[in-house]
């Protein structure tokens, strides 16, 4: 369940929250849900995007690009997220360690797009990164993965057609603690061709 306040504020939501910016923004929503009974695709995203994830997270993942042979680097990633703020660090391999990524979303992607920076410690410099936003590989993924694959979809909605189609029933792993545990080794996970 979520907080009591997560609950009060997505019963204000309902009646005063509206999409803007043909979609691509949200205005007049207090923290909560912001839309609790979704009319259409871009109200039902916008759910997604904005879903409860407690006042703020620090994760660590890992990831792996294997090759053919089976061979791969694991790539060790530190994340956090405070609200609309997302940094995430590079812990390992030696050669990427000390990147750093740090992620503004905004309420409105047509009037004030995403805000990205990253850090290189080769170059020991602070650089704007426009292009950590849809289709673009993300750290150190080998282009494995996208930047708007994070989270299962996250960033500005402008480069898709959203469609809400109905409801349907589904069976969803309910969760990956085998994976996650301690007893479950890397290399027993990753093999040539398949996880």
């Amino acid at each position: 369940s979520f907080p009591a306040r997560t609950y009060e504020y997505t019963k204000k939501n309902a009646t005063q929250c509206k999409l803007i910016a043909d979609g691509e923004g949200i205005q007049n929503c207090a923290e909560g849900f912001p839309f609790p009974i979704p009319n259409n695709a871009y109200e039902a995203i916008w759910n997604h995007k904005l879903k409860y994830k407690g006042l703020s997270v620090r994760s660590y993942s890992n990831q792996a690009a294997p090759t053919a042979s089976g061979a791969y680097t694991l790539v060790r990633l530190q994340e956090e997220i405070l609200g609309l703020y997302f940094k995430q660090d590079v812990l390992a391999p030696a050669r990427l360690a000390g990147g750093v990524l740090l992620v503004h979303e905004t309420l409105n992607a047509k009037a004030q797009p995403r805000q990205a920076w990253v850090y290189n410690p080769g170059q020991r410099r602070v650089r704007r990164a426009p292009n950590v936003a849809y289709d673009n590989p993300g750290t150190a993924s080998d282009g494995l993965r996208t930047n708007d694959m994070t989270d299962m979809f996250n960033g500005s909605l402008a480069r898709f057609d959203w469609k809400l189609v109905g409801k349907r029933e589904m069976l969803v792993p309910y969760n990956s603690y085998k994976a996650h545990s301690a007893d479950s080794k890397v290399e027993a996970m990753l093999k040539p061709g398949f996880v």
